[in-house]
């Protein structure tokens, strides 16, 4: 096994296991050779082509690259280039995005599930329907008689405002201690 291949494995192992059994489940490689008959690629150019999605699909590189690393790599022009990486979207990734979307469903059922253990039964609750608690209205008081009401009367006197002043944070002598001189 070659530096690459054991890189590849290394990589692989760290993708999540739900990526992991996705990638073993879909027939991704068959795929790509069927692309890369289809756009008659060559024996290199398809073995170049699987390196490059291995690389997307195991996370070494970013799948916003793709293109132009078919570009590179394999190499085609721009237009097989992108026509490629539009087959291999729709053939290989959507199915393994469909793959992984799968198994997250249905792990989600699972873990939301109640654990019952040996020896417990299962219970029915009815459940009831949460009704809206009612919006407090606000109570007005009643009018005084005469027309009189318990508002504080206003004072003629001026209040006394204090004034304050912030600290004085100048150094003595205009100069900062801490601050080292300028050469």
């Amino acid at each position: 096994m070659n530096e690459t291949d054991q890189l590849i494995e290394a990589q692989f192992n760290r993708l999540p296991p739900s990526v992991q059994k996705a990638l073993n489940a879909a027939p991704w490689k068959s795929s790509l050779k069927e692309i890369a008959s289809n756009n008659k690629l060559s024996p290199e150019q398809t073995e170049n082509l699987e390196r490059e999605t291995v690389f997307v699909l195991y996370g070494f590189q970013n799948p916003d690259d793709y293109v132009q690393n078919l570009i590179n790599e394999v190499p085609v022009d721009e237009q097989a280039g992108i026509a490629i990486a539009g087959e291999v979207d729709a053939k290989v990734f959507a199915e393994i995005s469909k793959q992984i979307g799968d198994q997250t469903v249905s792990s989600a059922i699972h873990n939301t599930l109640p654990m019952i253990e040996k020896g417990e039964q299962v219970h029915d609750a009815p459940h009831a329907e949460a009704t809206p608690a009612p919006t407090p209205v606000p109570q007005t008081p009643p009018a005084l008689a005469g027309g009189a009401s318990k508002t504080r009367p206003h004072s003629d006197t001026p209040v006394e405002k204090v004034s304050l002043s912030m600290p004085d944070y100048r150094y003595p002598g205009g100069t900062d201690p801490y601050r080292e001189p300028l050469k």
